[in-house]
């Protein structure tokens, strides 16, 4: 069981944690996305203290990457690679829509659905994929323009269950034929499970050359902080 520090700084609610294996040590989240900056690296201080562990003893460090609010991917990845070079400490990558749509598949006890995570990019734009109930991806991460016939022929086989920012927007535009909105929230501890994973298979990522998942050049947040 490794002991993980979890920072997630993607989306409009960030948080961070420490978690030994599946056991949750203590966690502090932001709901406030443009204050995400001066939170990250408090809250870690502050958690550390609660918890009485130690920075030094981690195992690494896993940072949610994106897609997702450019100022905030940049943030926590920032902040992640600074400690893993402090510290001497693996860094892992999280991807933003795996998380979201793995939290929702275990919610939904892996029923046989499309699951297609979406993160708002203003106007008709989100960030998007789709994966089946294995948790596999069948339609690539990208930066799309929702049309009527986005989805298709995906949402013609099998229930299409959108989920994130997005997915009311893309609701309304797309047919409604086979199209539920989940409403779930992913969390740190969904976040923790991909990173217990990933740790076991030793998938970690050089601290030098990691970059933050954009999906397309710029997604800023002044601009769309009412739609993200």
């Amino acid at each position: 069981m490794a002991f993980l520090l979890i920072i997630d700084t993607a989306l409009e609610q960030g948080g961070v944690g420490f978690f030994q294996g599946d056991s949750q040590l203590g966690i502090s989240q932001n709901a406030n996305q443009k204050d995400h900056a001066a939170f990250v690296q408090t809250a870690i201080d502050n958690l550390e203290k609660e918890t009485q562990t130690r920075l030094e003893d981690l195992d690494a460090v896993a940072v949610v990457a994106g897609p997702g609010s450019y100022t905030g991917l940049r943030v926590g990845l920032a902040t992640a690679k600074g400690l893993c070079y402090a510290l001497d400490k693996p860094l892992i990558l999280i991807n933003t829509l795996e998380t979201m749509a793995l939290a929702d598949i275990r919610a939904n006890n892996a029923q046989d659905h499309y699951y297609a995570p979406m993160i708002d990019a203003r106007r008709d734009d989100v960030f998007t994929c789709i994966y089946n109930s294995q948790g596999e991806i069948v339609l690539a991460q990208q930066a799309l323009t929702i049309t009527p016939d986005s989805f298709l022929p995906f949402s013609e086989e099998k229930k299409l269950i959108l989920l994130g920012s997005g997915a009311s927007k893309a609701s309304r535009i797309l047919s409604r034929d086979h199209i539920a909105v989940s409403e779930r929230v992913y969390e740190l501890s969904d976040i923790n499970r991909i990173a217990q994973e990933k740790f076991c298979k030793k998938d970690f990522s050089d601290i030098a050359y990691s970059e933050p998942n954009y999906l397309k050049a710029f997604y800023s947040t002044a601009k769309a902080i009412h739609n993200n």
